[in-house]
């Protein structure tokens, strides 16, 4: 839960290549939201906030092992 004063999310593209187009569907819904997902492969998944400036330094790698 962001406790702080400026607006985040949390996106998890399926790949890469989705990136840009999810980035826009996460920064308009504007609501917060839980969920569950199932990883579909042992694997490196990127996640990224996407408000205007965030996405360069607020990123990173989601891995499954299993």
């Amino acid at each position: 839960m962001n406790e702080g004063t400026l607006p985040h999310n949390f996106v998890l593209p399926k790949s890469d290549d989705d990136s840009d187009q999810v980035a826009v569907a996460a920064y308009q819904a504007g609501e917060t939201v839980e969920v569950d997902f199932v990883v579909p492969a042992p694997g490196s998944y990127t996640y990224v906030c996407v408000f205007p400036g965030h996405a360069a330094s607020m990123l990173g790698a989601l891995r499954s092992l299993k």
